[in-house]
């Protein structure tokens, strides 16, 4: 037999090792990126349910449930354990226009918020729908 022939057709130990390292170093990062898509889903997640209880407690407020005054720090309901809203009540930029600020906060270690969200809206004062409702009956009663 020649030399060429008796050559063995195996893996070195060179050759093991270095597969090993370049498996450690893909696990290494894949992990990091699992963890990565991880923390944005659950961020993803947070900041859509801030934005839905920030839409029901608008919704709220104008519909009448909750009062037109405003509320700092207050919790939402139970199904909603965690969360805190605030409403700001300020005149609008026109005279019969309030401007409602409804932030829902969900508040987090440390200062920052874990997740927040902030809407504002235009409405007419309810107040002038009562004084003219009031002064069109007395009108039609005179």
């Amino acid at each position: 037999m020649t030399a060429a022939h008796c050559r063995r057709h195996a893996f070195t130990l060179y050759e093991v090792v270095l597969a090993i390292a370049i498996l450690l170093g893909a696990m290494t990062v894949m992990s990091k990126l699992i963890a990565t898509g991880s923390r944005a889903s659950t961020r993803a997640q947070l900041q859509t349910q801030a934005m839905l209880l920030c839409q029901s407690k608008l919704a709220e407020v104008i519909a009448g449930v909750e009062p037109l005054a405003s509320v700092q720090g207050a919790p939402c309901d139970s199904t909603a354990s965690g969360w805190i809203w605030s409403l700001e009540v300020a005149s609008g930029p026109v005279e019969d226009l309030l401007e409602l600020r409804v932030e829902v906060s969900l508040p987090g270690e440390g200062a920052a918020p874990r997740a927040k969200a902030l809407l504002v809206r235009w409405m007419r004062d309810p107040q002038l729908f009562e004084s003219e409702a009031e002064t069109e009956s007395a009108e039609s009663g005179a």
